[in-house]
Formats: structure tokens, sequence, C-alpha cells
């Protein structure tokens, strides 16, 4: 079994940043969709509420605003693999990682490698 651990997100998410030129709008929304985390995250922990849920209301309008574009660049697509492996992986920090999850964020890494090679047959 594999554990999933937050510096293999955060190796997935610097490997991310990299291909974030040219910026689609995903990518964009994707950094925004970050910041608003963090934000919301800051004043969950200083028990700041109303600042924290402003946050939180700034995440849905994102998750809604991604919820109907699609993927026009490179950048784009690398975006979209991120915020999917973020879902997927949301609550299984720290956990040991099961076959179907393992499987999954093996696929979305190697869908990743793959965009990033230029569709390269090549590409593992």
């Amino acid at each position: 079994m594999e554990r999933n651990s937050e510096f293999e997100t955060a190796a997935f998410d610097a490997a991310l940043e990299k291909a974030f030129a040219p910026m689609g709008r995903i990518s964009q929304l994707v950094r925004d969709l970050d910041a608003a985390k963090r934000v919301s995250l800051r004043h969950d922990i200083c028990d700041e509420g109303e600042e924290a849920e402003a946050a939180r209301r700034k995440e849905r309008r994102i998750h809604e605003e991604l919820s109907v574009v699609r993927p026009t660049t490179e950048a784009d697509v690398l975006a979209a693999l991120r915020v999917i492996r973020q879902e997927v992986t949301h609550d299984l920090i720290g956990e040991e990682l099961g076959v179907i999850e393992a499987a999954v964020l093996n696929l979305l890494d190697g869908i990743g490698d793959y965009v990033r090679s230029g569709g390269s047959k090549d590409a593992n």
C-alpha cells in the first residue's frame, strides 16, 4: 500500500506550477481557489467566522465556474488534473491509500506526465 503525504501533494503541485504559463481560465481559477482556501483556513484558525465564511463563498463561486469552463491550454489541463487530485486526496492526507485510490492517483500523474511531454508516446 502507498501512503499519501502532504509532501507528495506539494511535489505534485510544484510540478504543475511550472506548467502554468500560458495560463488559461481554469489555471487562473485554480490559483484563485488555492488562495481562497488559504484565506478560509487562516480565518478558521484565528476564529474569524465571518471572514472564513466569505472565503468559503468565494470557493463555492470558483467551483461553480469550474463546473462550466473547459480546458483551452495545456496549463488548463494540468490545473484541472490538480483540482481532481486535490479532491481525491482531500480526506486521505496521512492515510493509507487503497488499491483504487492508488490507481486513480497513478493515472492522474500519468495523464499529467503525458500532457507535459507534449503527448509523446515515450511519456512514462
